[in-house]
């Protein structure tokens, strides 16, 4: 069916049978928040990678409304050194085309014993 194989097409009519029942099963808002924030960030991800943009790791703070005035002032501290050492910061990393072969599958790339026990197998890296 559509050029997938038999297990790729039972996956896609599972959760296409997910989305549909869903709403029927959990909380309709929260799911609605759940698939609005998967949308954003599929879309959010594909348009940044696909104009070529750095884009720099975000600053993250939970529940800033709801945390006392000191945890508050915490954050805002965090964030101005955040905000300070952006220029020293990796910024993120997005596939590329090279990443996929023809049929747009990713490419198996055997794993290191770098990325596996540390730098130079080095078990303490820790």
């Amino acid at each position: 069916m559509f050029g997938f194989t038999r297990p790729q097409t039972i996956a896609l009519l599972v959760m296409v049978a997910l989305i549909a029942i869903s709403p029927f099963v959990l909380y309709p808002v929260f799911l609605m928040r759940v698939l609005c924030m998967a949308l954003f960030a599929c879309a959010f991800n594909l348009m940044l990678g696909y104009v070529g943009l750095t884009v720099l790791p975000p600053f993250v703070a939970f529940h800033v409304p709801y945390i006392s005035a000191e945890a508050r002032r915490d954050c805002l501290e965090q964030y101005r050194a955040h905000l300070l050492t952006l220029e020293q910061r990796a910024p993120l990393a997005f596939p590329s085309l090279d990443d996929f072969d023809d049929r747009l599958q990713p490419k198996v790339v055997a794993a290191s014993t770098e990325t596996l026990a540390g730098p130079a197998g080095n078990t303490d890296w820790r």
